[in-house]
């Protein structure tokens, strides 16, 4: 059945527009009748419309079960789709078809054609408001509002001068189409938007900017034509800098394994630990070259991106300093022992001391009767230590049975088979003793400077040198300065140099120059010759000096083993090692790692790299204090009331007995304490 719409219009060539408008189709599939011509009105009053009859060219037939379908669809389908002859209703209606507006109105129904904002329009040459009546003939002309988004970009340095980046979010602008809309009294203009990036970034305005910020070095022409590029925002890397590769520090380099070695512990007979057949310690023969000096780099100097030279840092030279049985020889850099021994290597920051150990060996008891004994080499006593004795070494201390009452300070490590009752034992270079020492050597230098300006001042005004009568030297000035103004440079000189004395067999022979040169400049006005001037400077140079190799990591590793202590004080740069029944009431502090394989009861344990404790503190709540640092862990087998935990300064106190318990700060610096049984 034929498909029909009749539609009207001022001319038949309107009235087919609309027709085809309306129905969305092409005027090849259809078939148009005119139904009526447009012409005078009735008595020659108005005008009449065109009419048309639209038809929808049918198919060709077809046959088979394709005509069965199409029989079966058509008696499925609406009265309109059947065929029937209805006229489309658009009187009085408006539409929009791709982008351009159609209308028909009547005498009784005229179309309202409403516009958004951004839309302006004119309606037969006149602006329309946001409402108005559409009639034949009028003539409707839209003008879409058009914007756009300006390109933003900037341009940062780093701060270290090495890197240029450009931030770039491109523009935009927006291109706006009149939505189609289907016939409706009341047509409701909407719009679409589309945007498309418009980067308005030129390579002009780059360089532009780079000069305005003297930018000069390594600039990326690459990176800045791929900028004026961008479609979406994003960051570009437009000039580069170099780094200062500063140079290595020199070093000693080994040619044989120096360090000792530790095995497993043996119990004699007599029930003494023999230490000594569990650690291997190195020795070279005479003429031997052990060693080697590695000269420090210069580095490679850097450049900013302003084209500034970034100075690279040189290297620091190793300062060797050759001890007992080494020579240097000047032109290879080779390190030589001159007599045979145990290398002992003291190292802290680039200051070394190289030196050849002998051996001093003491068969017997040490008592009063045998004296003190300061030895440059490793010390073997075959007995025991006695009250009020001390031994002093560069090297390892071995003791064959007890120290009673008796001080050991060692440059290396302490053995002692037996016990330590009452007895004060130093190996190695301990923090818990240089701490104290840097914590004087601050004091003193956060007043000296001071007082050296005001010294200076004053000795180098002409008033001063017309009056003053140098042949007393400077010994009545540095009192006055003391005693009006300066008191604390006394005070702090006398702190300092009474705790370098204490500890004479700890420190190098520079610190005991360093405290002579203080005692003869500061603490004494009375000399028998004038003092140079330069020699308060270079109490100040060397001050300086030696709180920087304070400040430095000590290389030594040295250790601390023996059976049992009692009311005794530990001090040690490596691990302490107690192997027997334990120690009581006694005081440890280590650097590195201690172990108590028994009993520790009272005291206390600092230990930087923490501590396995198999039994500490006692049933009657003897205080037992166990500390390491934020990193330590400290691990108990049993642990008693009473017995104070800390961790990186966090404590916690065991309330009741309890077993097989680990200690350590987690992630976010709190006390986590783990029990597995």
């Amino acid at each position: 059945m034929e498909k029909n719409h009749i539609f009207t219009g001022e001319s038949v060539d309107e009235a087919v527009q609309v027709a085809l408008a309306a129905l969305n189709v092409a005027e090849e599939s259809v078939d148009i009748k005119i139904l009526q011509n447009e012409g005078p009105g009735f008595f020659g009053l108005g005008r009449t419309k065109a009419k048309i009859k639209v038809v929808h060219k049918m198919p060709s037939e077809e046959t088979g079960w394709e005509n069965m379908l199409q029989k079966y669809t058509a008696e499925n389908t609406s009265s309109e789709e059947r065929g029937e002859e209805l006229q489309l209703n658009l009187d009085g209606k408006a539409w929009i078809k791709e982008g351009s507006l159609y209308f028909q109105d009547t005498a009784e129904q005229k179309p309202v054609l409403i516009l958004p904002g951004g839309v302006t329009a004119l309606k037969n040459g006149k602006p329309v408001e946001k409402k108005t009546i559409l009639s034949q003939g009028d003539r409707l002309d839209f003008s879409l509002e058009k914007q756009a988004r300006e390109t933003s970009w900037s341009v940062k340095v780093d701060n270290q001068k090495q890197l240029v980046e450009l931030r770039v979010t491109p523009g935009a602008y927006f291109v706006s189409t009149i939505e189609d809309a289907p016939p409706a009294a009341n047509l409701y203009i909407s719009t679409a938007s589309q945007e498309i990036p418009l980067n308005q970034l030129t390579e002009k305005d780059i360089y532009e900017q780079l000069e305005r910020m003297d930018i000069v070095e390594g600039i990326c022409e690459e990176e800045i034509k791929a900028a004026t590029r961008a479609e979406r925002p994003a960051s570009f890397i437009i000039a580069k800098g170099k780094l200062p590769v500063h140079g290595n520090n020199g070093k000693i380099n080994f040619i044989i394994d120096i360090r000792q070695q530790s095995g497993n512990y043996k119990e004699k007979l007599d029930g003494t630990i023999d230490f000594r057949e569990s650690i291997h310690i190195p020795t070279v023969n005479e003429g031997t070259v052990f060693a080697s000096i590695i000269e420090p780099t210069p580095g490679e100097d850097g450049i900013s991106v302003f084209g500034e030279v970034l100075k690279a840092k040189a290297g620091k030279p190793i300062q060797l300093a050759p001890g007992a049985g080494i020579e240097i020889n000047e032109e290879t850099n080779e390190v030589v022992a001159v007599s045979s021994g145990r290398p002992h290597v003291d190292q802290r920051g680039q200051s070394v001391r190289l030196s050849i150990l002998p051996k001093l060996l003491h068969r017997g008891d040490l008592s009063l009767q045998d004296g003190n004994i300061h030895f440059i080499g490793d010390v073997e006593v075959h007995g025991s230590v006695h009250e009020q004795m001390m031994i002093e070494a560069a090297g390892d201390i071995w003791i064959h049975k007890n120290v009673d009452k008796a001080s050991l300070q060692s440059s290396k490590s302490i053995i002692i088979n037996a016990n330590a009752l009452n007895s004060k034992i130093v190996a190695g270079q301990s923090s818990a003793i240089y701490e104290e020492a840097l914590k004087l050597l601050k004091q003193f230098l956060y007043n000296y400077p001071s007082f050296l300006k005001v010294f200076q001042q004053v000795t180098s005004s002409e008033a001063f040198q017309s009056s003053y009568n140098g042949k007393n030297g400077w010994g009545p000035l540095v009192k006055a300065l003391q005693e009006k103004k300066f008191p604390e440079v006394k005070k702090s000189a006398e702190a300092l140099t009474a705790y370098i004395n204490a500890q004479k067999t700890l420190f190098e022979g520079k610190w005991k120059d360093f405290s002579d040169m203080i005692q003869y400049g500061l603490l004494t006005f009375h000399h028998k010759s004038p003092l140079a001037e330069d020699h308060f400077f270079e109490i100040e140079r060397q001050a300086f000096q030696l709180h920087d190799v304070l400040e430095s990591p000590s290389a030594s590793s040295s250790r601390i083993a023996l059976k049992y202590a009692a009311y005794s004080e530990m001090y040690c740069d490596g691990e302490v090692d107690i192997l027997g029944k334990g120690a009581i009431h006694s005081h440890i502090y280590a650097d590195g790692y201690v172990t108590i394989h028994q009993k520790f009861i009272g005291g206390k344990i600092s230990a930087k790299k923490g501590m396995n404790i198999k039994e500490a503190g006692s049933p009657g709540g003897a205080k037992t204090l166990l500390q390491t640092d934020s990193t330590g862990v400290i691990k108990i087998e049993h642990a008693h009331p009473d017995v104070l935990l800390s961790v990186g300064g966090i404590n916690h106190k065991i309330r009741m007995e309890e077993f097989y318990l680990t200690a350590r700060l987690d992630s976010e610096g709190r006390m986590k304490i783990s029990r597995n049984n």
